[in-house]
């Protein structure tokens, strides 16, 4: 893999300064698996190895401790919570690639090409073992004009048609196809969002893997995907490290890649500000990829809001959701897009209750006090 040179790398102090803000277990787990440390610190504590073995869990890690060099530092207890890990996520996996591969037939079958994307492409591809990369649901590209197409051939009981659409979103309503969560996008980001690919390069630069035979995003897109991606569950209120490993296994696998092939198109498409916020995050993860970014002073603070959320998981909180949820709808155009998303804002009280206007604009309102003050809490 091509690095920066040597010159630029970031002052020791400096990746010391970030390392001070980690915790044990949480420096424990990246010295193992993004810094591939060898020597790694015994642990003499049953109460550090329980909450070492939690915060893998929480971000998608236990399962490659499991098969770490580290691994042996593990009680025997330890060591097999991390092995059920590995089995469940294997099992489920094999499964998920299995419907995975049914589903592409069934849409080359009807003459729609779809683009492997996320959990489903980096399971089954870029990681040495399918059982590395945990995923919840499959995620498809596919082309804006077949999308609706192929939304409906999963639907057997032509149940889409009592389903609302988000007009202005990236992905139809999610489906249920033999026990698997399939969302099917017609782009990668929302249409009216700050930062986005332009699905349409997508579609120009996508490559047939020689491994999988699987249509995919090009290796640059890939890594910009999976900083958006990052990006935008950060500015919802989480994080996972096991999105940050995805960046490491990447680029580990597109050895030719070079980082300044990203960054260039992260300038491009006009993304370069989100994508070098996560990228610098990944450098204090791994400080042997040597960037020498500049982050303005809120880039700074976001670094350490990122940090802190390593100590949660990646579901998102309502005080910063909504920040992302006004941002859209201020982008979305002209009168009737606004309404309609507002509208949408409005009936969408994350209760599944029916509830009259007022109470639904009285949440509307408290949540978005919410939004303020936590902006207000996390510049102090």
């Amino acid at each position: 893999m091509h690095q920066s040179t040597p010159e630029d790398k970031e002052p020791e102090s400096n990746s010391k300064q970030w390392d001070s803000l980690l915790q044990a277990e949480e420096k424990w787990v990246i010295d193992a698996l993004f810094r591939d440390q060898i020597q790694m610190i015994p642990i003499d504590d049953d109460e550090l190895q329980h909450q070492i073995i939690i915060f893998a869990r929480k971000h998608g890690l236990s399962q490659l401790l499991y098969k770490s060099p580290s691994a042996n530092q593990f009680s025997e207890t330890g060591f097999e919570e991390l092995k059920k890990d590995f089995l469940s996520i294997y099992a489920r996996n094999l499964l998920f690639n299995q419907i995975l591969n049914e589903i592409l037939s069934l849409f080359h079958k009807n003459g729609i090409e779809a683009i492997v994307l996320k959990g489903s492409f980096l399971s089954a591809v870029v990681y040495e073992n399918p059982a590395f990369r945990p995923f919840s649901d499959i995620d498809i590209l596919v082309k804006e004009e077949q999308a609706e197409t192929a939304w409906k051939l999963l639907w057997p009981d032509n149940g889409y048609k009592n389903v609302k659409q988000d007009v202005t979103g990236h992905h139809l309503p999610p489906v249920m196809y033999r026990g698997a969560t399939i969302e099917v996008h017609r782009t990668l980001f929302p249409q009216n969002a700050s930062f986005k690919i332009p699905v349409d390069e997508v579609w120009k630069s996508a490559l047939r893997d020689e491994k999988s035979g699987m249509i995919s995003l090009d290796p640059c897109s890939q890594i910009l995907y999976t900083c958006l991606h990052t990006y935008y569950n950060f500015k919802m209120g989480g994080t996972r490290l096991g999105w940050l490993m995805d960046i490491k296994k990447l680029m580990d696998y597109y050895d030719e890649l070079s980082w300044d092939d990203v960054l260039l198109k992260a300038h491009q498409f006009r993304i370069y500000e989100p994508v070098v916020l996560i990228l610098s995050f990944y450098n204090i993860l791994n400080p042997g990829v040597y960037f020498n970014l500049p982050l303005k002073n809120r880039q700074k603070r976001d670094l350490k809001i990122l940090i802190r959320f390593t100590r949660g998981t990646g579901e998102q909180k309502l005080e910063y959701s909504y920040s992302i949820a006004w941002e859209r709808f201020w982008n979305s155009k002209g009168f009737r897009e606004k309404y309609s998303f507002l509208k949408q804002l409005i009936n969408n009280d994350n209760a599944g209750l029916k509830r009259n206007i007022l109470i639904r604009l009285a949440y509307l309102f408290r949540n978005t006090l919410r939004m303020f003050f936590q902006k207000i809490k996390d510049k102090l």
